[in-house]
């Protein structure tokens, strides 16, 4: 196929999926999760996936680009919906609009049409995701489907003639019927190894191809990821200079109100002394005063923006100690 794109002659030479595919690689019955983890296995499906894109040449000198028309680029052929309770709902048009419900593990088991009936015989898979009775059910436009953990938005590659039908399981493909993802796990020790899904997939997954398990509390993945990017907003600038403030403000407050209550043993250097204990019980209990609104703040709002690098960080400590150039009374005469 040829054409024209921005002046210059266009090549478009298109690859087709194989016809024949080797169905004889299979494990021992009854372990579909062990069926042949060898690479190269695999590696047939992965070739299959790539061959379906198009190599274009470009030649020809420079001219201005021209505007595609809508026949290049055609509208989009339906939208896809989840709704609560995980019911898919794949609009394609206003005569075709199927349903697919899920079971309470998340996987699609059944569809409907438009006048609720349901279409087909109602799908099983084993433990590591591979369908039992019948094919995937065409829920989406193309090649990719919602199958197995469909209801979570995993889409199953549904291509004809694959033995392998992959799910790209986020940071990862997973093969459901190896079990096994095929790219090293992205979290170090995400997983007991590098290419293993869950043991118990019923019970547990690992819907982000980074990590399952206890693994899930790592930094980087599932709950450590969220609970560590919740910790790295944290406005911790202003609480350590609301820390100080309180500790060194308390401090110097109390030795002045000491230094006020001994000033009559000061003799005739009685005035000094209260000069001297004075400015510290005053400015020390400004400060404390200061440094507690500054961590009621940040408990408060303790989110910093976009600017909660150490160096932003620092710079609140900084202005939170000095007398401030700016605010009210408080955050000019507590940094005293």
């Amino acid at each position: 196929m040829s054409g024209e794109y921005a002046g210059r002659p266009v090549s478009v030479s298109a690859r087709t999926l194989p016809t024949s595919v080797d169905n004889s690689r299979t494990g021992p019955a009854g372990f579909p999760h062990l069926k042949d983890p060898s690479p190269s296995a695999a590696a047939d499906d992965h070739m299959a996936i790539v061959v379906r894109k198009h190599s274009v040449q470009l030649s020809g000198a420079r001219s201005k680009p021209r505007n595609l028309g809508a026949d290049e680029f055609p509208a989009p052929s339906g939208r896809t919906m989840t709704l609560p309770g995980g019911v898919i709902v794949d609009y394609r048009s206003s005569s075709d609009i199927r349903w697919s419900y899920t079971n309470l593990h998340g996987d699609v088991v059944a569809e409907a049409n438009n006048a609720g009936a349901k279409v087909g015989v109602t799908r099983h898979y084993d433990a590591y995701g591979e369908i039992t009775n019948d094919s995937l059910i065409d829920n989406q436009p193309g090649a990719w489907e919602f199958g197995w953990h469909g209801g979570a938005r995993r889409p199953q590659e549904n291509q004809f003639g694959l033995v392998f039908q992959p799910i790209q399981m986020g940071a990862r493909t997973y093969f459901p019927k190896i079990g096994r993802f095929t790219e090293i796990d992205p979290i170090e020790g995400g997983g007991s190894n590098d290419y293993s899904y869950p043991f118990d997939p019923i019970n547990m997954s690992d819907l982000d191809g980074r990590c399952w398990g206890p693994a899930r509390n790592l930094p980087g993945c599932g709950t450590g990821r969220r609970v560590l990017a919740r910790v790295s907003k944290i406005d911790y600038g202003t609480l350590a200079a609301g820390a100080f403030n309180m500790g060194y403000g308390g401090i110097r407050a109390r030795a002045g109100f000491a230094g006020l209550a001994a000033s009559p043993t000061c003799g005739p250097w009685a005035p000094m002394c209260v000069t001297i204990a004075a400015p510290a019980a005053v400015f020390g209990s400004l400060r404390f005063v200061r440094g507690g609104r500054q961590v009621f703040r940040v408990v408060r709002d303790p989110g910093c923006g976009n600017k909660c690098s150490v160096g932003d960080n620092a710079r609140r400590f900084i202005r939170g100690v000095l007398p401030a150039g700016e605010g009210d009374w408080l955050d000019r005469l507590g940094g005293f």
